[in-house]
Formats: structure tokens, C-alpha cells, sequence
């Protein structure tokens, strides 16, 4: 089995960006393989895959299928613009919400020049895998490069009168010279095998895509029997002795040109359905209402949740979130690290649900991880069972809402797959080292040692007694005054709960750990808190 990561994790460094996006860049360390087989048996035993949105199963049916003659529940997404990751999860977040819907036609306008090949590949599959509704590409200007990859996954495709679909090349970033420059072979290859399984797995002519992806290979084409059926072939330039008359080349294409057709020429050749100049015509054609069509667009919030959805700002709301919520366990209090904490985790599943991959189960997930550290650190003494199921459910909660499936099963889940492992256990050891830090010097930074309790002096302590009696001064709490005895009922890192007369009180130690059942003594009163220092046998 790790060999065969390792191959996946290979093929996925060698996927690329097209247009004028950097080349990304996954690691490929075959000994992370016995970690990602622990982590996901966990998550897959622990989350109940079968009632997830995210479960396994079999690969979806993918061939071309016939359209219904009328659509009750119709859904537009307009997809404009480069593609890049925050189109990816805007039209993600889309999709499901037309599934949330129940509609049974999902058309898609494409306006795009193209973009990154691994979007396009998560783009192309996602549409293809659709198959609770109907799915219509509809292009009424361009669709170029990774866009009419995309295109090919949708079961139909209508164009306007000046439509452009083609031009797929791969390029790449060449560092060196400041260029970009054509892909090689191999890469070229790959590409050239998912465009052609993508058209087959629609009903559409392989040869077509092939040459919009390869500028080496010419497509022919020649009339088959009757009416406008046609037979394609591709064949290395250079290489056509062998074809007879009746086999014509495809003008669009040529040596050293990469297929684009325009308007009616889908049509003809058999990669488009139909010509649409209106929506009026889009509605006649596919027989649906219009005042049933429910359209989306890209709006600044989707923009937004992509910001806060990049893998490098995932981390930092971690990283902050998790040492906020810290430093707020270790000054007890409705402040301000609590405060942050709740902030970070809310613009961490708020960007994770508007991008699709997260929902209630990621949530409920998290929630229950925070419930079980709580329990863990101020019910449960010792370092138990609560604490470590608690941690692992916080962590299944990260990964999966960094990704909208449970076990990678093509090349794009798993580049998705590492990209979130890798944030979140990064986080995970800048947590660790950043908690170390708060620990060590919290006491002497400038600003956090203002905010910060410091032990009580023997003269602040002795400040506190009443002149008259002896006795305490309360310091306004309504339970306890300074000087009274109480025992500790958990453990006290410093924070816990102590028990004076029957009554259970929120208290923070002096500084060291008391375990429970200890005998505790009110040392200072400062508010609502309540600190208290470990009572010697002398004190009784």
C-alpha cells in the first residue's frame, strides 16, 4: 500500500498549472503514509460514514444520459472569471445548495479563460459525478482551456452564436527566464487521458478534446452513414499517408495549433448541442418556466470565505484560535482569549461551509472535542480517555472540513488531501510551540503581564484584613471571603473548582498545580476571581 501512495503522491506533483497560475508544489514523504492510515481509519470508524454527506461508496455511473422533456426545479450558476480555487469553492458551495433544493437541472454559464489544471480537474470531475440532476455547460462567449475542460463533465453543452471552446494547452511557469512554457510529455499525456475519458464518459468524440489538448496530433473527420454522423481520427502530424479521401482534416485544426471552435461549429462536429442566442431560447429548449429559475452569482462574501478558506490562513486561524483559547484556560474569564478563540473557529467553519466542505457533522464534531477538553480539564481529574478522544475529534473536525470527501480516491482528492493534513498538523506543532512560549513568558511581555494576576504579596494579603476583627474582607463575591477554607474538587491547572460549604466556586491556584481533595484557602478576591493557594497543616 505504500508503494502505491507513494505512486499517487508522485502522479500528483506532476499535475500542473495552465493560463498564468504558479506551478503548486505537494510533498511526497512515503513515511506519512502509516499517519494517514491511522488518522482516517479513526475518522472513518468515528464518524458514522454512512449517514455523511461525505461517505464511501462506489464510483459514481458516469455515461452520457438522455434529457428529460421538462424540468420543474431549475438552478443557473454563473462561473465568470479565472479559475482558481475560490471559483472551485464557490461553485461547490453552489452545487450543494441546489441540492439542498432538490433541483433537477443545474445549468452552469461559463465566461472563463481557464486557469489552474487542478481546478479544472476537481471542476470537470465534480460536474461529472453530479447525478442527482441534469447538468447543462452553457457558454455563450468563451470557455477556453481549463474552462472547456470542465465543460466536457456536464451532460450537455449549448453555445452561443460567437462561443469559443477549445484551446486547452498546458503551460508552465519557467522561473529561470521569467516565461511560461509549454508542458512536457508527460504531463501532456495525463491530461490528454482524463480529456478523453471525460468526453467518453459523456457521449462526446474523444479525438476532439485530444486535439485541443495535444498541438502534435490533427484530427480527421469523415461522414458515416447517413445523416450527420461522423466518424473522428487523430494522427500525429505528419502521419495522415495512411488515411483515404474520404477522411478530411478538420480545418480548426493543424500542426502546431491547439483545437478552438467557434459558434455553430460545436454543433456540427458534435461537441455542443444546440446554438442559444436568448435565454428565452434556453428556456424554450430546455422546457422549464422562467420564473422557476433560481440564479446564483459570485458575490464579495464568496470572495471572503475563499480568503479565510486558503490553506496559509486555515493555519493562522488555527494557530490563533487554538493559543488564545489557552491562554484564556489559564486566566479563567469571559476575556479577551476567549473572545478571539470563538472568533477564529467561527471564520474557520463559516469559510469551510460557504467553500462546501464542511456542515453540521464537522460542527458537532468540534463542539464535542471542545466539550470533552473542558470535561477533561475541570470535571475528570488526571489526564484521561476524555482528553485524547476529545483531541481527536477537534482534529477530525480540521481535516474534514478542509476537504468534501473522507478517503482521497483520485489524484485531485489526494493533492486536496495532503494540502489539508499538512495544514492542520503544522498548525498543530506551532500550537505546541507557541503554548510553550505563553507558559515561559506570559509574565514579563509588556502588554499581556498588565492583564495577567500576579500572586499576591504578603503585604497586599495583610491589607485585606479588617482592622476590627481580624476577619477577611469579602471583596464583594457572595460566596467567599478572603481567608476561608475550602477543599479543591478538581484539579487545579491552574483553573478548577473548589467546594466551600456545599457550594462549588470557580478558583484559580497561586501559581501551583493542587490536586483534588487538597485543602485550598482563599488568598485573594479580584472581581469574580476568586485565587487561592494550597492550605499547609501550620495555617489550621
Amino acid at each position: 500500500m505504500e508503494n502505491n501512495l507513494t505512486l499517487k503522491i508522485e502522479n500528483v506533483q506532476t499535475r500542473i498549472l495552465s493560463a498564468s497560475l504558479p506551478m503548486n508544489v505537494e510533498p511526497s514523504n512515503p513515511w506519512i503514509a502509516p499517519i494517514f492510515r491511522l488518522l482516517m481509519l479513526f475518522t472513518v470508524a468515528f464518524c458514522g460514514l454512512a449517514s455523511s454527506d461525505k461517505a464511501l461508496g462506489q464510483e459514481p455511473q458516469r455515461s452520457a444520459r438522455p434529457r428529460p422533456d421538462a424540468f420543474e426545479r431549475p438552478f443557473l450558476i454563473e462561473f465568470y472569471g479565472p479559475i482558481n480555487g475560490t471559483r472551485l469553492r464557490y461553485l461547490r458551495s453552489r452545487i450543494e445548495v441546489a441540492k439542498r433544493q432538490q433541483a433537477d437541472l443545474v445549468i452552469v454559464e461559463f465566461d472563463s479563460p481557464g486557469g489552474g489544471l487542478e481546478e479544472s480537474y476537481a471542476i470537470a470531475e465534480l460536474l461529472r459525478d453530479l447525478d442527482w440532476a441534469y447538468t447543462v455547460a452553457l457558454c455563450d462567449r468563451q470557455a477556453l482551456s481549463g474552462a472547456a475542460l470542465a465543460c466536457m463533465g456536464c451532460d450537455e453543452l449549448l453555445v452561443g452564436p460567437n462561443a469559443r471552446v477549445g484551446d486547452i494547452g498546458v503551460i508552465r511557469p519557467d522561473f529561470a527566464e521569467f516565461a511560461f512554457r509549454f508542458a512536457p510529455a508527460k504531463i501532456i499525456s495525463d491530461v490528454v487521458a482524463f480529456g478523453r475519458a471525460m468526453a467518453q464518459s459523456k457521449g462526446r468524440s474523444p479525438d476532439l478534446v485530444e486535439a485541443m489538448i495535444d498541438q502534435n496530433v490533427v484530427v480527421y473527420t469523415r461522414n458515416e452513414g447517413e445523416g450527420n454522423n461522423r466518424e473522428f481520427r487523430t494522427v500525429r502530424v505528419g502521419d495522415a499517408n495512411d488515411l483515404d479521401e474520404t477522411w478530411v482534416m478538420i480545418p480548426e485544426s493543424g500542426p502546431e495549433r491547439f483545437l478552438e471552435l467557434t459558434g455553430e461549429r460545436n454543433v456540427e462536429l458534435g461537441l455542443a448541442s444546440r446554438v442559444v442566442a436568448s435565454r428565452a431560447e434556453l428556456e424554450q429548449y430546455l422546457n422549464y418556466r422562467p420564473n422557476q429559475l433560481i440564479t446564483q452569482r459570485f458575490r464579495t462574501t464568496d470572495s471572503l470565505a475563499a480568503f479565510f478558506g486558503h490553506p496559509l490562513m486555515v493555519g493562522l486561524l488555527i494557530v490563533v484560535g487554538t493559543l488564545a483559547l489557552y491562554f484564556e484556560l489559564s486566566s479563567p474569564g469571559i476575556g479577551i482569549g476567549g473572545i478571539i478563540a470563538c472568533i477564529c473557529a467561527g471564520l474557520f467553519f463559516w469559510s469551510s461551509i460557504m467553500g462546501g466542505t464542511a456542515g453540521v457533522l464537522e460542527v458537532l464534531l468540534f463542539i464535542g472535542g471542545v466539550g470533552c477538553l473542558l470535561l477533561e480539564i475541570f470535571v475528570i481529574p488526571g489526564w484521561g480517555i476524555s482528553g485524547i478522544v476529545g483531541i481527536l475529534m477537534i482534529l477530525s473536525s480540521a481535516i474534514l472540513a478542509g476537504q468534501n470527501f473522507v478517503w482521497p480516491r483520485t489524484p485531485t482528492e489526494m493533492n486536496q488531501f495532503l494540502t489539508t493534513l499538512s495544514t492542520v498538523f503544522g498548525s498543530v506543532l506551532l500550537v505546541m510551540v507557541g503554548a510553550i512560549f505563553i507558559t515561559r513568558r506570559v509574565g514579563r511581555i509588556p502588554v499581556l503581564n498588565q492583564i495577567v494576576l500576579a500572586p499576591p504579596t504578603t503585604e497586599a494579603s495583610s491589607a485585606t484584613k479588617d482592622s476590627g476583627n481580624g476577619k477577611a474582607s469579602s471583596g464583594g463575591h457572595p460566596v467567599v471571603s478572603v481567608g476561608d477554607w475550602g477543599e479543591a474538587v478538581t484539579v487545579l491547572r491552574p483553573a478548577g473548582r473548589a467546594r466551600f460549604a456545599r457550594k462549588f466556586v470557580d478558583v484559580v491556584s497561586d501559581g501551583d498545580f493542587i490536586e483534588p481533595g487538597t485543602q485550598v484557602r482563599v488568598l485573594q478576591i479580584n472581581g469574580g476571581l476568586v485565587t487561592v493557594t494550597q492550605a499547609l497543616q501550620e495555617d489550621a
